[in-house]
């Protein structure tokens, strides 16, 4: 590969400066040492390219449950069931459960505006499940009010008060 000669406009300078600048080395013949991550042993091949599936697929997963959102506000519910499924296996294979937790969530209110209510139920009983194992308060309480208005939507009035209230007492 041919190198563009560098060029300065050196008319702001003075001599001294401009003859410092023109003393040092070009970029390109400097001896920057080792890189940093290659010096660092702890460091292989499977471990970054490990780190980057993550971040691949942690996007990807924000990207469909982020999806989801928009077309459950738009009223497509069937297409945002959709897209949180398949945010939803993301997060299950990163082991992520905050993020696995607030999609259910979201499976939840897809079914709950269905009318599909033992799915919600079950939807929203896998997330509040998760979310007290990883001690997710705000999750919990989210989760808690959304069984709360399943309930009341059963008839189950007593059981919706309860619920309303553990998720205020949080």
């Amino acid at each position: 590969m041919k190198e563009e000669p560098l060029y300065f406009n050196l008319q702001p300078f003075s001599l001294v400066t401009t003859s410092l600048l023109l003393s040092l080395p070009l970029a390109g013949s400097l001896n920057l040492g080792t890189p940093v991550a290659a010096e660092n042993t702890n460091i292989n091949d499977s471990e970054e390219a490990s780190y980057f599936w993550q971040k691949n697929n942690q996007t990807e997963a924000e990207q469909h449950l982020q999806q989801g959102i928009r077309q459950f506000r738009r009223g497509q519910f069937q297409d945002a069931l959709t897209s949180y499924q398949q945010a939803l296996v993301i997060y299950r294979e990163l082991k992520d459960k905050l993020g696995e937790a607030a999609t259910l969530n979201k499976i939840g209110e897809v079914y709950l505006n269905l009318g599909e209510y033992p799915k919600a139920l079950e939807s929203l009983q896998q997330a509040l499940t998760i979310q007290q194992a990883i001690e997710d308060s705000t999750g919990q309480a989210a989760t808690l009010n959304y069984l709360g208005v399943v309930y009341h939507r059963l008839g189950d009035y007593f059981q919706a008060l309860d619920l309303h209230q553990q998720a205020l007492d949080i």
